[in-house]
């Protein structure tokens, strides 16, 4: 929310983020470097970035999914 995009994320069962993002070319470039970087505790192995298709009920707001 902090980086003005609208979306979700999801923790998913195997340990792996999901994260879907939508905003500006460099919104997104900023939302990756602070996923690469990841929380204190965290320890991020990689980030993959995928283009998708844009979901229109993802565009006002930012969501924490459940993921199981």
């Amino acid at each position: 929310m902090r980086l003005g995009l609208t979306g979700y994320v999801k923790n998913l069962g195997d340990g792996r983020v999901e994260v879907y993002a939508i905003g500006e070319q460099a919104q997104l470039v900023a939302l990756k470097k602070e996923l690469e970087r990841g929380p204190r505790a965290a320890s991020v192995a990689e980030v993959v970035e995928e283009e998708a298709e844009m979901e229109e009920k993802y565009t006002h707001g930012f969501t924490v999914e459940n993921s199981f």
